[in-house]
């Protein structure tokens, strides 16, 4: 049995470097619409600090020689970018780590538990989490986002995330209306 998830989603890995539009440096990873399934891929893809930039080294892709710069997990229907119609009249809170990356891991990954449980309504709202590499040269920054439909239910969603269901209250939120936002998709 591979126990269904309530909803399906797609783990997509973003590049610095692909091509010169926003759509060119996503890959679609897989899809996962089931517990297994779900296991199976986090348990075998690299670890955020092991993907990303450690303030020393540039990591590569061997296969694409491409620079990595984020994950993606969206529901299937939504792609990961401001202009996406589930996007464009919602926003983003995000929160940032730049010295324990191995707990920032672990956060995100219970983020994405939390959110793939569906045990709250408000989640229905939020269309995905990324991960995001911000770092500039020897400045170590990640930063994990979560994008939200619309700005109904604002505050009632930033309550649940500084909840103890996702352990993000020490965080300082930050807020961004996708409103007026452009990729070069």
């Amino acid at each position: 049995m591979n126990y269904p998830l309530d909803d399906n989603w797609i783990l997509y890995l973003h590049y610095k470097d692909l091509g010169k539009l926003y759509n060119d440096n996503i890959e679609k990873i897989i899809e996962i619409g089931d517990i297994v399934t779900f296991w199976q891929t986090f348990n075998n893809i690299p670890k955020i600090y092991e993907i990303f930039s450690d303030g020393r080294h540039i990591k590569k892709m061997k296969r694409n020689n491409s620079t990595p710069c984020a994950y993606s997990f969206f529901r299937k229907n939504v792609f990961p970018c401001w202009e996406d119609d589930k996007n464009k009249e919602g926003f983003e809170f995000s929160v940032k780590n730049s010295n324990n990356l191995q707990k920032f891991q672990e956060e995100w990954m219970n983020s994405i538990l939390e959110l793939i449980s569906n045990s709250n309504d408000l989640y229905k709202s939020i269309n995905g989490i990324r991960i995001v590499d911000c770092t500039k040269f020897d400045s170590v920054l990640y930063r994990m986002e979560f994008w939200i439909e619309t700005e109904d239910n604002r505050q009632s969603i930033e309550e649940v995330l500084k909840s103890e269901s996702f352990g993000l209250k020490k965080y300082k939120f930050l807020y961004r209306s996708h409103k007026n936002m452009k990729e070069t998709v």
